[in-house]
């Protein structure tokens, strides 16, 4: 995030990422980067378009501490195959694959469906 905002800041001002405000742009390195860069709106509209493709498939996690309606923690994750198969982040539910007996693991679609992660079957691969 902070690279593509110090590219962006670069752009807007006319001259190269990373070079300093008082470099001028003598390789043509900023008019290359405005030239591929496209404008904020679209850029934007291109996002919501991914974002209405991809959003049926995303669920939002909730642990919990065993009985209690308070949420512990929270994640998200997306679904990968039918039958409720989905990927996550290690981080979000890695409480309740080590603690089971403590915590319990709950889903949200965008539908608004909610219920329990019940499978014991949580593979874990690092990359």
């Amino acid at each position: 995030m902070l690279v593509l905002g110090a590219a962006c800041v670069a752009y807007a001002q006319g001259r190269p990422p990373g070079a300093g405000p008082d470099v001028p742009d003598t390789g043509g390195e900023a008019e290359a980067l405005r030239q591929a860069v496209p404008p904020a709106a679209a850029a934007s509209t291109t996002a919501r378009g991914i974002l209405d493709r991809v959003r049926p498939a995303m669920i939002q996690i909730k642990g919990f501490f065993g009985t209690n309606t308070a949420e512990a923690f929270h994640g998200s994750g997306f679904a990968v195959a039918r039958g409720g198969v989905f990927i996550t982040n290690w981080h979000v539910v890695s409480d309740a694959v080590l603690y089971p007996e403590k915590y319990r693991l709950e889903y949200r679609a965008p539908t608004g469906a909610t219920g329990r992660v019940t499978n014991s079957r949580m593979p874990s691969h690092k990359l």
